[in-house]
């Protein structure tokens, strides 16, 4: 009897093991000193000390989120405020770093995130991430899109600059969010994307952000 119990006991925990591994599912990368080393794919970079980051799910597309963490919008920015604190309310910061599994060329990746009727779930993941601070907001339409192509550097590409507007329902007026997208070739069947997104007042500097992340991109090594 008592081995009996032991055998079920040791099932029990064995199987609660597993179940916790599978909880535990590997991150994308980790991040040391502002330092990012992506777990899978071998590239690292270094992002400023004033920008808070969080790593992702090892199997997702999403490999690093940085939030600008000292963000204060200037005090005559108007178009929102925090009830609680009465100072101006507006989307901090963002940059996201995404590796997608794809062969398409970077404007046909930019088409399936950009073109309304494109049911690609990159698009999804886009309007996730852009989706401003205002609870109310509504998308209503992109406009003032312009390209960019990408020759320097050790990945080559293109970027788009463009506003996607909202629209505050409780408030009935309209709330534009700047947005940078840079697509990179990395690797024969793999995309660098990332994602940029503030009010646009603040865009050139967050550009500038990217920018200097992407200088700072070490790739893996390559035999031969």
């Amino acid at each position: 009897m008592i081995k009996k119990c032991a055998v079920v006991t040791l099932a029990v925990l064995l199987a609660f093991c597993a179940a916790d591994a599978r909880k535990r599912k590997p991150k994308s990368g980790k991040v040391v000193d502002n330092v990012y080393q992506d777990a899978d794919h071998g590239f690292g970079l270094t992002f400023p000390k004033n920008w808070n980051s969080k790593t992702h799910k090892g199997d997702g597309i999403i490999r690093l989120t940085l939030v600008q963490k000292d963000f204060k919008p200037d005090s005559l920015f108007n178009r929102g405020w925090n009830e609680m604190t009465f100072e101006p309310l507006a989307s901090h910061p963002l940059i996201e770093l995404w590796i997608l599994q794809t062969q398409l060329e970077p404007k046909n990746v930019f088409d399936s995130l950009l073109e309304p009727e494109s049911k690609s779930k990159w698009r999804k993941h886009l309007f996730a991430t852009i989706q401003p601070a205002y609870t109310d907001a509504v998308f209503t339409e992109i406009t003032g899109g312009s390209y960019k192509r990408i020759k320097d550097g050790p990945l080559k590409g293109l970027s788009w600059r463009g506003t996607f507007e909202y629209i505050r329902v409780d408030w009935g007026f309209q709330i534009p969010m700047g947005v940078h997208l840079t697509c990179l070739r990395f690797g024969g069947k793999e995309m660098l994307v990332v994602v940029s997104r503030s009010e646009p007042e603040y865009l050139d500097g967050v550009v500038k952000v990217v920018e200097s992340i992407l200088e700072s991109l070490k790739l893996p090594e390559t035999d031969g």
